[in-house]
């Protein structure tokens, strides 16, 4: 199962002995994906915190207008942080979902709803016959035809959970975002493989001219670009070490510029 990775932050966790000792922190829901198509199976994330002087045991549920999601089990020691998760496989459409933190008499210690949109399955091209002859004609090549796949930024998220779960709830936001860039990048550079391709194909199949030569190093040069940088984009092992080096040469450039 793949969950291409991204994260619903939730949660703070109940103590019978201090008055509002749970709570959701800012944007804590996310799902594990930027972008998700239904039939995918993706998992939604929380971040579970005890900030009373007691442990807690208990469940996160997860709920639609259809249902119950799912649940899963919560036990925290105080002064603790940890990942919860469940997964999903939704349909296409709006979704308001809930999480509610609930003790294990039933009451609910804090909840909280955000809204997901799921795309539906695409439909497939189906091919249309010429006016004349009955001969099938090809599908046209388009940028969206086929979705652009990008690996999820989850296990990121996770390491930052891991050593600092408060600037988590931060960066989750933060890497949501990116990957949504990401994802509108790589469709786009999806399309342009697709179109530099078909343009590679018809300039090979012309007679031989000068003219004709140019446009094929320029169509193949622009096929190598749109490679290389759907690979980078689509890749997070590539990605986020070159946007690390990028950022930091700004803040660089930056600094230089203002010490002048």
């Amino acid at each position: 199962m793949r969950v291409s990775s991204f994260v619903v932050a939730a949660a703070l966790v109940f103590s019978p002995f201090v008055v509002q000792a749970a709570g959701f922190a800012k944007q804590s829901m996310f799902l594990s994906q930027s972008s998700v198509t239904e039939g995918e199976t993706v998992f939604i994330y929380a971040v579970v915190e005890n900030v009373s002087p007691n442990s807690f045991a208990g469940v996160l549920k997860f709920s639609d207008a259809s249902g119950a999601i799912g649940q899963t089990a919560v036990t925290l020691k105080t002064g603790v942080a940890d990942t919860a998760s469940v997964t999903w496989t939704p349909k296409a459409g709006q979704h308001d979902v809930t999480a509610k933190l609930v003790t294990p008499d039933g009451t609910v210690v804090e909840s909280q709803n955000a809204v997901f949109y799921i795309n539906p399955k695409p439909t497939p091209a189906s091919p249309s016959t010429a006016s004349s002859g009955g001969t099938i004609a090809e599908p046209t090549v388009s940028a969206t035809s086929t979705p652009a796949h990008i690996e999820s930024s989850e296990p990121l998220q996770q390491y930052v959970l891991k050593y600092t779960p408060f600037a988590s709830t931060y960066t989750a936001p933060v890497f949501s975002n990116i990957d949504k860039a990401r994802s509108t990048s790589a469709q786009k550079l999806t399309g342009g493989t697709a179109w530099s391709t078909k343009a590679l194909q018809d300039a090979s199949a012309k007679p031989s001219s000068w003219k004709n030569t140019l446009w094929l190093i320029a169509v193949t040069a622009v096929l190598y670009v749109c490679s290389a940088l759907s690979y980078l984009i689509t890749n997070i092992g590539v990605f986020y070490p070159a946007f690390a080096v990028l950022f930091f040469f700004i803040l660089w450039r930056v600094y230089r510029f203002a010490r002048r």
